[in-house]
């Protein structure tokens, strides 16, 4: 009896374990940074069991570490759909979707195919409608393809639902800066410059202390247009162009100090000289007047 049950336990878990055995497998070699032989056996897993989300989501990770972006949406996308109610967020396979999406995006862009990059996005903010790198690449190609106002609503909508962050605050700064719009502009600066300095962040907003400091050069506040290249100069002090534009105007402030400066002091000689003239006059007046 007992040589019987075994038998049939045997038999019942036959298949699961074939089906675990190329999964793990794929497991393993993704581990080990062995995409293309993880997605052989991450492929043969879903082969052999069609419906488990797991084998989709493995095959879908190694097909996006070999940059095959359509095939990995593809296979997160049945991880998504074949995914069982109630299952915890750290088995959603949802923004491995996105992600592939927006690779797949941007490798279209570069290429030039706009509307298969707009497709690929547009897939995205379905499965994620607050995915903000979809939403700015979007607004971006639409820029890039003359849908101006398109591209100005999408980074509206992006700046609604992240109205501080700092990758959408400088697209849309320069989105505003290329169209000309510069006092649209402005203050997306503005809300920049006060953006919290790190790694990630630097960058930018040192972007926007030189741009703003650009601006306001031109038009005529050079004494703040100082201080907005000296902060750009702090946060990346080798750039050359700040560095350029700092020294620029601060080389006109000294000379203009130095040309008051010698103002001052020849008005001061100026002034001596009338009143000696007085003085001398005073004494000549009053000499004539004893003398008469």
């Amino acid at each position: 009896m007992i040589a019987w049950f075994c038998l049939a336990a045997f038999l019942w878990c036959a298949p699961a374990l074939a089906q675990d055995g190329p999964l793990s497998e794929a497991k393993d070699r993704l581990g080990k940074g062995d995409c293309k032989a993880a997605s052989a056996a991450a492929r043969k897993a879903v082969n052999e069991n069609p419906g488990n989300p797991e084998a989709h989501h493995v095959l879908g990770k190694a097909l996006a570490g070999l940059g095959r972006w359509a095939e990995a949406a593809n296979a997160f996308r049945e991880a998504v759909v074949k995914r069982p109610p109630g299952a915890g967020p750290a088995e959603d396979p949802t923004d491995d979707l996105c992600a592939a999406l927006l690779h797949g995006a941007e490798e279209a862009f570069e290429s030039g195919r706009y509307e298969d990059a707009l497709d690929s996005l547009n897939d995205a903010l379905v499965w994620n409608v607050d995915f903000l790198p979809a939403m700015l690449l979007r607004a971006s190609i639409l820029a890039e393809m003359g849908r101006t106002e398109e591209a100005e609503e999408e980074f509206g909508n992006a700046l609604e639902k992240q109205p501080s962050h700092p990758e959408a605050l400088y697209q849309a700064a320069r989105f505003f800066l290329r169209a000309g719009r510069t006092a649209d502009a402005r203050p997306l600066l503005d809300d920049l410059m006060d953006v919290p300095v790190d790694a990630s962040t630097r960058n930018t907003v040192f972007w926007a202390h030189l741009t703003a400091g650009r601006i306001i050069e031109e038009e005529g506040d050079k004494a703040r247009a100082r201080r907005r290249y000296r902060e750009a100069l702090a946060l990346r002090p080798g750039d050359e162009a700040a560095k350029a534009r700092f020294e620029a105007l601060e080389s006109e402030r000294r000379e203009a100090e130095r040309v008051l400066r010698a103002e001052r002091r020849l008005l001061l000689v100026s002034i001596g000289v009338l009143l000696v003239w007085a003085a001398a006059v005073s004494v000549v007046f009053r000499r004539l007047g004893k003398t008469a």
